[in-house]
């Protein structure tokens, strides 16, 4: 059961030193590291030529955005199973052990869990630690993740079989929301999810990052796109159709004012 670990880096040579080493001390061992620097220009690129583990595989493009870099690192994984890793956070030394025995112990195509959140000012807040396990059908999954209810729609502390990953990227022209859209149709293909509140996953918040420097007007549009996309999906399902176009007039109206706004 390989794991790929997909780490997007641009400009991160402050703190991606402390991502890869978070990786590498983790207890399951049966994993490759793909690092695609996306147009550093900074030590980035420098500093990750210089680790010597033969699970690290740096690639190297022109600057293209994070979402070109992810779909990259999906094209490049050649793991069973495929996570990702913001390159300013870390993880803890447990999380791919404990998430990956889930996939032998239960009937599941997509196990994550919780996470930390460290704020700029130095604190942290969990965001989750319950340590109990949630075990869900698709649909299931697919309204919480709509509604905002018990866990995020990030990527990163999320770990997807590959088979439930065919034909699905991330939206290249999207600055926001784009990773929630990507959970969002991988859920759509999953048969069962598990999800194990435990704050395994370190977010660290930082100045210069798309949620505090994208302007208000994309933030919006962005997410207003991403919420269409998901209403398409949704058409004759009526499970979760409702929450799901309450999710678009929610967004519409963020862009509205944020319209007047400017």
């Amino acid at each position: 059961m390989k794991l790929s670990v997909i780490v997007p880096v641009y400009n991160g040579e402050k703190y991606i030193n402390r991502c890869i080493e978070s990786i590498l001390k983790n207890k399951s061992k049966e994993y490759e590291i793909i690092v695609v620097d996306d147009g550093s220009k900074d030590n980035s690129l420098r500093i990750l030529k210089n680790f010597k583990d033969i699970r690290i595989k740096v690639f190297h493009q022109d600057n293209s955005g994070v979402s070109i870099a992810r779909n990259r690192g999906l094209q490049l994984a050649t793991g069973e199973y495929v996570t990702f890793v913001d390159s300013d956070d870390e993880i803890h030394e447990d999380m791919y052990e404990v998430l990956m025995n889930y996939f032998k112990e239960q009937d599941v195509d997509i196990v994550h869990c919780g996470y930390k959140k460290k704020h700029l000012d130095g604190t942290e807040t969990n965001i989750s630690g319950t340590y109990k396990l949630m075990k869900q059908s698709s649909d299931e999954a697919i309204k919480c993740l709509i509604e905002g209810r018990y866990f995020t729609g990030g990527t990163w502390n999320k770990i997807f079989s590959k088979s439930c990953l065919e034909g699905i990227s991330f939206e290249t022209d999207l600055k926001i929301n784009e990773d929630i859209l990507f959970t969002f149709c991988a859920f759509q293909k999953a048969r069962n999810i598990l999800f194990y509140d435990a704050p395994f996953y370190s977010y660290y918040e930082r100045e210069g990052s798309a949620c505090f420097t994208t302007a208000d007007m994309k933030k919006a549009h962005d997410c207003s796109v991403v919420a269409e996309k998901m209403c398409v999906v949704s058409r004759g399902k009526s499970y979760y159709e409702k929450i799901s176009y309450h999710r678009l007039r929610r967004f519409y109206w963020f862009q509205l004012c944020a319209l007047y706004a400017q």
